[in-house]
């Protein structure tokens, strides 16, 4: 039988040492299904933040033209 020699040769370009996230170490990172029950949190979507940021910025400016039409009392 021959003897199968295999060398290979790998160099890292990108070194960092920040810890990696965990979600990359899950099943579907790797296209593979999750078992059933097991969900894992996700981030919050950016479209969140700036829908809520939005509606508080109409808010204040809501609230700014109502002081503004008030009339004064001298």
């Amino acid at each position: 039988m021959p003897e199968i020699n295999r060398v290979r040769q790998v160099q890292v370009t990108d070194w960092s040492t920040e810890p990696t996230p965990a979600i990359e170490f899950t099943l579907s990172a790797f296209g593979l299904p999750e078992p059933y029950g097991i969900e894992w949190e996700r981030p919050t979507p950016w479209w969140l933040y700036a829908a809520i940021s939005g509606g508080l910025l109409l808010f204040v400016v809501v609230l700014v033209r109502l002081w503004r039409r008030q009339p004064r009392v001298a």
